[in-house]
């Protein structure tokens, strides 16, 4: 796997810009449709070097769990990390193009279903592209 953070370097803050990050192409194809408040976007970039500690953390489990992925609650249980850091730092991975949601669940301590995320160097479209998005 690619260092980390030489990855996510392509999505550093853009300093020509008051908010949001560069983005490659692909990424940019796939964030249609998905608006965040800039308010969001802001707290989120002055957490950006925390946060590149905890992406590498959220990236390595769900590339160990290879192509069956892992829902952000098996996610919270490997790693410790709080519900609203993981949610929040893999929507990050996924406006990256780094994580990619799959067509498979799995299930909340509640009960409820969980879609299942896999690293996109994982991602087969002939298993996982029957969910919209992917």
């Amino acid at each position: 796997m690619k260092d980390l953070l030489s990855i996510m370097e392509d999505a550093r803050p853009d300093p020509r810009r008051k908010h949001g990050t560069v983005l490659d192409q692909a990424a940019k194809r796939e964030l249609k449709g998905i608006h965040y408040q800039e308010t969001s976007r802001e707290a989120w970039a002055s957490f950006m070097p925390k946060s590149a500690t905890t992406d590498a953390a959220i990236i390595e489990h769900i590339d160990r769990s290879g192509t069956k992925g892992m829902a952000d609650c098996e996610v919270e249980a490997a790693t410790g990390i709080s519900h609203q850091t993981v949610s929040g730092n893999r929507r990050h991975l996924v406006e990256r193009g780094l994580i990619k949601p799959t067509n498979t669940f799995g299930r909340t301590k509640s009960g409820r279903k969980a879609i299942r995320w896999v690293c996109a160097w994982h991602f087969d479209p002939k298993i996982h592209a029957n969910r919209e998005g992917a």
